[in-house]
């Protein structure tokens, strides 16, 4: 494993645990705050997870609950939980359901609510001193934050990082990274070129998300690059929060659970660090993100899937249809559309129109009131669409002639088609 580390790179900390100085990481970076439904209440301690209620504020000393000790307990208890190739899906979900009830921290089973808090400063809140400059640890994931004194916008950034399985079907976020110096060694290369290595060892924890667990937060924060999510407050305030701002993940854990990677970055002579390198990392679905004061312990903005199902209702799912009708004389068999990728428009309470092609199905969209779709006339009987979980029959534009033709469709609804 040779990868680029998130935060800060070892040859960083080599260099701080030379030199005895170091600084607490400094955290810098649009959508209005939207608050979670529920009855308001404060934060319940360091340890345990925040309440998914509204909240009234949360403990400036609120660390969330520890990812280590998640991840040790589920390596322990359970190891990696991935479906056999001996098993059947209906056994494998029979099997997680049973593994969800095992008890796993504290009072806590496995099929509990949790919160991970990522942002903050290096741990001891402070500057890394002499005392323990070989033993930087603990940066606390790296939030950014920034401020747009135009629209008195502050936008807090969760930066997606690489992690055990990063992709276009999932993202990681970074709780914690530790490195440090360990000692030196003389190493030489195949032309006998001789140099001092400065050996190491890191461990970084990670929050594996797959990106579809993490829709309905497109409705508040932007997640094109990163996570970022904006509150408007006067720029004083802004100013103090500066390096201030915490993030909440309220989640469920999910199947594989844990997970470990591990390797070796090798020496070069450029780079004279050769670091062992562990990764390890929890599989959540996040359900919660709360944004507060680390000093104060004031909330900035909270969102949760319980205020999202309140304030979008109407939930389209648009998925391949597996035994397409193909009873319509115009779409006969010499028509390639039959297996060419499928392509739609779609539109989400009369917003923006958008066009897929060849899309990940299912595709799920969430609205207030209403979806548009558009489709390709014989592309129609290749869709499958749920409304709030049910079958729901497309009524679209007749095509008489042309295969290819664009059918506008009826607006989907909370109550059926809107005409």
């Amino acid at each position: 494993m040779n990868r680029e580390q998130p935060w800060i790179s070892f040859a960083a900390i080599a260099a701080l645990s030379l030199s005895g100085l170091g600084q607490a990481a400094k955290p810098s970076a649009s959508t209005s705050p939207h608050r979670a439904a529920g009855r308001s209440e404060t934060a319940q301690p360091t340890g345990e997870p925040l309440s998914t209620g509204t909240l009234s504020s949360v403990d400036p000393h609120y660390l969330g609950m520890n990812v280590d000790a998640i991840y040790s307990a589920l390596h322990k208890g359970i190891g990696v939980a991935k479906q056999s190739e001996y098993e059947t899906k209906s056994e494998f979900a029979t099997r997680l359901e049973k593994i969800k009830a095992l008890p796993l921290v504290g009072r806590h089973a496995i099929g509990d609510q949790y919160t991970f808090v990522v942002g903050g400063a290096w741990e001891g809140e402070g500057s890394v001193s002499k005392d323990n400059a070989q033993d930087l640890s603990a940066l606390r994931g790296a939030i950014e934050t920034s401020y747009n004194a135009e629209s008195e916008m502050l936008t807090v950034k969760i930066p997606k990082i690489q992690g055990l399985a990063s992709g276009r079907d999932h993202i990681s976020f970074g709780w914690s990274y530790d490195s440090h110096v360990t000692g030196k060694h003389i190493g030489e290369n195949a032309f006998g070129v001789k140099k001092v290595i400065v050996d190491g060892i890191s461990l970084q924890y990670t929050l594996e998300v797959d990106t579809a667990d993490l829709g309905w937060l497109s409705a508040y924060c932007s997640q094109e690059y990163d996570v970022e999510c904006s509150v408007r407050i006067p720029a004083a305030k802004a100013r103090a929060m500066d390096g201030d701002v915490r993030v909440a993940i309220g989640a469920t854990l999910m199947a594989p659970y844990a997970d470990e990677e591990t390797g070796v970055d090798s020496a070069t002579i450029d780079s004279p660090y050769e670091t062992r390198q562990t990764e390890r990392g929890i599989y959540i679905v996040p359900n919660q993100l709360v944004m507060y004061s680390r000093r104060s312990g004031e909330i900035l903005a909270q969102f949760s899937t319980v205020a999202f199902q309140q304030e979008y209702p109407l939930h389209v799912e648009i998925t391949e249809n597996g035994s397409p009708d193909w009873s319509n004389p115009i779409c006969t068999p010499a028509f390639t559309i039959r297996d060419a990728p499928i392509s739609f428009e779609y539109q989400v309470d009369n917003d923006e129109v958008k066009h897929v092609f060849d899309p990940k199905l299912p595709l799920s969209l969430q609205a207030k009131s209403s979806v548009n779709l558009s489709i390709p006339y014989c592309s129609i009987p290749r869709l499958r669409v749920l409304r709030n979980g049910s079958p729901y029959k497309l009524t679209c534009e007749e095509q008489n002639r042309y295969a290819l033709n664009v059918s506008k469709c009826e607006a989907i609804g909370l109550n059926g088609s809107i005409h």
